[in-house]
């Protein structure tokens, strides 16, 4: 789905913005992110408000950080501690694959989940060893992925 015009313009002013105010390996905090994409958090509501609100901030960091990348060749790193790293180009590409391998990992126990909870008792012997195929399907892309997608170097974990 296409992001709407004013949602791109938030978002376009916020990565304009955050371009011209950090630099590669600083550290953007939420609070920076809430007012530059234009979000505002309510003070008093219900559940929904609150949802409502965080899903308008997370559509657009996804925007923001595509949009900052492919702009001005500066990724963002989320951190546990809530603010965002721009990585520095000589951390990128390794940073690239520690992303690919995280949503490897989360895709490959997606799917294994789906398959040890498949209703067996409901399969013919031809689904059973359909099913089973793509166990080690998914098994294998799993090993696959540890042995051969190591980032190249030891990069310092954010906390």
């Amino acid at each position: 789905m296409k992001p709407s015009k004013k949602l791109e313009q938030v978002v376009s002013l916020a990565v304009e913005r955050a371009a011209k105010e950090f630099k590669y390996g600083d550290q953007i905090n939420e609070e920076w992110l809430a007012d530059a994409l234009d979000v505002v958090w309510p003070t008093m509501g219900d559940r929904n408000d609150f949802k409502r609100v965080s899903f308008s901030l997370l559509s657009k960091m996804d925007l923001f950080k595509e949009q900052l990348l492919i702009t001005h060749k500066m990724a963002l790193q989320s951190s546990r501690a809530g603010y965002y790293v721009i990585v520095p180009p000589s951390e990128q590409s390794d940073f690239a694959v520690r992303t690919l391998l995280f949503e490897i990992e989360k895709a490959t126990k997606k799917a294994k989940k789906v398959i040890d909870n498949t209703n067996v008792d409901l399969l013919s012997d031809n689904e059973l060893r359909v099913r089973s195929d793509a166990s080690a399907r998914v098994g294998s892309v799993h090993v696959l992925s540890k042995s051969t997608l190591k980032p190249a170097r030891k990069i310092h974990a954010l906390p």
